[in-house]
């Protein structure tokens, strides 16, 4: 499964978007999706398996119960981030207030980037993304993109 590419659109008067046929496409069969806010300024899309597989990371540094309460108010943060995604019969979702607002998506200004990120997609008002990446050149971001973490006991 792969999400790769850019689809400029807009939403409509009823706060829904299409998600792309190519997106669509590299979702496996009846596979649910859900929106989920990850970073500033945009949130994501993604199928159940991908979530499942990044929620799982958190659930392993921090099982059920354990942790201080700031950890565990932490994980129901990113809990609370999470919804469900449900099509019409027309192919349209509703984009939720809260993931309309954390991307500044405005019925004034409507339009919409839509970018592939290998397992999720992400989702931001085109000003928000021309602003994130005007100043990038795509050397910059090759060489941010590439930066390696740092070793343990380094």
């Amino acid at each position: 499964m792969g999400f790769y590419g850019t689809f400029n659109h807009q939403m409509d008067a009823k706060n829904r978007i299409r998600i792309p046929a190519k997106f669509k496409s590299a979702v496996p069969k009846g596979e649910p999706l859900y929106f989920f806010r990850h970073r500033e300024n945009c949130f994501a899309v993604m199928p159940e398996s991908s979530l499942n597989k990044m929620m799982s990371t958190f659930e392993e540094a921090n099982p059920l119960g354990a942790g201080t309460d700031d950890e565990q108010d932490a994980m129901t943060h990113i809990y609370s981030l999470i919804a469900g995604l449900e099509e019409d019969n027309q192919g349209r979702v509703t984009i939720p207030k809260m993931y309309r607002d954390a991307a500044q998506i405005t019925k004034e200004e409507p339009d919409v980037v839509t970018i592939g990120r290998g397992s999720y997609i992400e989702i931001f008002s085109q000003k928000v993304y021309e602003q994130r990446i005007a100043n990038q050149s795509l050397s910059q971001a090759k060489l941010i993109a590439q930066k390696k973490k740092p070793q343990e006991n380094e």
